[in-house]
């Protein structure tokens, strides 16, 4: 269980009965049942144990259904805005970045956090200015997700078009080429990274599955 401790998982194997149990499992017939499924479970004590300038760490005691309880640990970043940006030859713009946290070079679409009191279409604004230098006359937002349970954050998708290059306004120390390539191309490069960066393919997706590219 993705955020829960050790000790918290033993005790619900132990709840049912035993590894060796089968799975109960229920028929789902459409989406909309699916999405309506929603359980609320009671949060006993919040805990933070870290704190920088980048991010906070640290864990909820949870109340399960059973009466047990449990630490669930995460992390509570800052929002992210990755911007699927279109130029008039319906090309997309893709960075290729070194990024030294996993020590390796990813393909990704322009993309950063989102400043306090920023919204996600600003802050996809600002970001593929400052990344690459051009200016979008046109910005709107696809869709915001969740990307992992062991991040409090948002990952938000915006969608730019009648775009005008310009000088770009990276952060020191920010290394990074900008191209601009078919969106079929894109797409098929991010997936050929071994492994995937998930970011990347999740904002070229939510693009594909609007219809906007």
């Amino acid at each position: 269980m993705e955020g829960e401790d050790d000790a918290t998982t033993d005790n619900a194997v132990d709840a049912t009965g035993g590894a060796g149990d089968h799975a109960e499992v229920t028929p789902v017939a459409d989406a909309a049942a699916l999405a309506a499924l929603d359980d609320d479970w009671p949060v006993r004590e919040t805990e933070v144990v870290w704190e920088n300038p980048y991010f906070t760490a640290g864990y909820d005691v949870v109340e399960h259904p059973d009466g047990s309880t449990g630490r669930w640990y995460w992390i509570d970043p800052p929002d992210v805005v990755a911007v699927v940006a279109e130029t008039d030859d319906g090309e997309v713009v893709v960075l290729d970045q070194y990024d030294g946290r996993l020590g390796r070079s990813l393909l990704n679409p322009p993309s950063g956090n989102v400043d306090d009191g920023e919204s996600f279409v600003d802050a996809g604004r600002r970001e593929l200015r400052e990344e690459t230098g051009f200016r979008a006359g046109h910005a709107e937002l696809l869709k915001v997700y969740q990307p992992t349970a062991w991040a409090r954050m948002h990952q938000a998708v915006v969608y730019a078009t009648d775009l005008e290059p310009g000088p770009p306004d990276r952060d020191a120390g920010e290394h990074l080429e900008v191209y601009t390539a078919p969106p079929d191309a894109v797409l098929e490069a991010v997936r050929s990274r071994d492994p995937v960066f998930g970011p990347a393919l999740s904002s070229l997706l939510v693009a594909r599955d609007a219809g906007v590219v």
